[in-house]
């Protein structure tokens, strides 16, 4: 075994002393090299790197790109050319903790067929003052592997500069985002290799102003975050993993998955990557029943409703096929509710986990029941009546937070012009908005 310490720095000449210095107890070990990518940096941490470097001339290796290139892949190019056989990636604000180097070869002992080795990380500040607050990988304590590859997709299943892995199990092109190239690894060692995780620490992690992933707007990252996932999803290896999953394994997957939502659950993108997952992954399940109950949990997740037969209008055109939906939610009406209403429960599920209390103004009124107009379903259909119920029922939520409050366009272009105007209103305006609304609220 033969552990690499690779360093890609731009030059953050004020942290780089201090990440250099942790390795040299691992450099004694006689086990450890380390690999210098020197980013485009500055002439100072440029000197300063070789200078490190003449002092163990047989143990480390330099490279320079003139111009700092973001690109992860123009990379891992050079890095095959070195062939490490195990390695690891701290930055160059981080410090790593030698004693994990003891507990990785201990793992490595016990466990011998593991490709990655996941340590947890010590938050310190930019002085380097301990915050007291110890991270853990995202998938830590975790058993099955099914649990994990949810997790992995839901957020980045390890933190990168305490992950040891093996460098050639990484066999696919590596993507050029670096807000994403971590991930992206991390989904592969879950889903191609043995993964273990330890609460020890394994790297001092510096939060500060100054970070790569502070330099960019979350919502880059976050759009770069779906591509990958989208990507990966659609893979020859996600799909032959789930192939090779036993039925009842693939639904416990999906079921996970719907919970934890893929991207940090933004639900902006977490609804399209569901979709995706459940669409992919429903082709290797053959029981109908098992595919509706499926996408009724996937329906809801997303903030959907369904009465039944509702599920149809979702898939008109696909060649999906799966049992009529009894809907995905249950309805349970309030003493004296109009019988219209009460009427309308044939069209919902029952014994569904999902339960709500429906009541009219006829109707007692018990503890977070959800009014309905009765007045103005005079005449109406079981289906309409039904469709009503959901409607209030969606309205509650939204305004109670437990949905993401839906804008229609008209609204948005609203909010839109207005903060456009903003700082052409003027300031006594602004400044008695709050008063104002209040007024017309009441």
């Amino acid at each position: 075994m033969k552990l690499t310490i690779c360093l890609i720095t731009k030059g953050r000449y004020l942290f780089l002393d201090e990440a250099l210095r942790s390795y040299e107890p691992f450099l004694d070990t006689g086990l450890v090299d380390v690999i210098l990518i020197d980013n485009g940096a500055d002439e100072k941490s440029s000197k300063l790197l070789l200078d490190w470097k003449n002092r163990f001339p047989h143990l480390v290796r330099y490279f320079r790109k003139n111009e700092n290139e973001p690109a992860s892949s123009y990379f891992w190019e050079k890095l095959k050319s070195f062939k490490p056989d195990w390695i690891v990636f701290p930055g160059d604000d981080d410090v790593l903790v030698f004693d994990i180097f003891k507990s990785f070869i201990a793992a490595l002992k016990n466990t011998p067929e593991i490709s990655a080795y996941a340590s947890s990380a010590e938050i310190i500040n930019t002085d380097g003052k301990k915050s007291g607050l110890i991270r853990q990988p995202a998938i830590h304590g975790l058993i099955s592997k099914t649990e994990k590859l949810s997790k992995s997709l839901h957020e980045p299943p390890f933190l990168w500069p305490g992950l040891f892995f093996k460098f050639d199990l990484i066999k696919e092109e590596v993507p050029n985002s670096r807000f994403v190239f971590d991930w992206w690894v991390g989904l592969q060692l879950v889903l191609g290799g043995v993964v273990l995780t330890t609460s020890d620490v394994g790297v001092r992690y510096r939060v500060h102003t100054l970070q790569e992933s502070n330099q960019t707007p979350s919502r880059r990252k976050y759009l770069e975050g779906f591509h990958m996932i989208a990507d990966f999803i659609n893979s020859k290896e996600f799909l032959k993993a789930i192939k090779s999953m036993p039925s009842s394994e693939v639904i416990n997957f999906l079921e996970l998955s719907i919970v934890a939502k893929p991207l940090y659950a933004q639900p902006e993108y977490n609804v399209p990557l569901l979709n995706e997952i459940v669409l992919k992954t429903l082709e290797f399940i053959e029981s109908l029943d098992l595919r509706t109950q499926v996408l009724e949990k996937y329906l809801f997740a997303s903030g959907i409703l369904l009465k039944r037969t509702d599920l149809n209008n979702f898939y008109i055109n696909s060649n999906l096929k799966f049992n009529e939906s009894q809907g995905n939610v249950e309805i349970k009406f309030s003493a004296g509710t109009c019988a219209n209403l009460i009427n309308s429960s044939l069209l919902f599920k029952r014994n569904s986990t999902n339960k709500y209390i429906v009541a009219c103004k006829h109707s007692t009124h018990s503890t977070g029941s959800i009014q309905v107009n009765c007045d103005e379903l005079m005449g109406s259909s079981v289906a309409e009546i039904a469709d009503a119920v959901l409607l209030a029922i969606n309205a509650s939520l939204e305004e109670n937070g437990y949905l993401a409050f839906q804008t229609t366009p008209f609204e948005k272009s609203i909010i839109t012009r207005l903060r456009q105007i903003k700082s052409r209103i003027p300031k006594v305006i602004m400044k008695n908005s709050a008063f104002i609304k209040r007024i017309m609220s009441n």
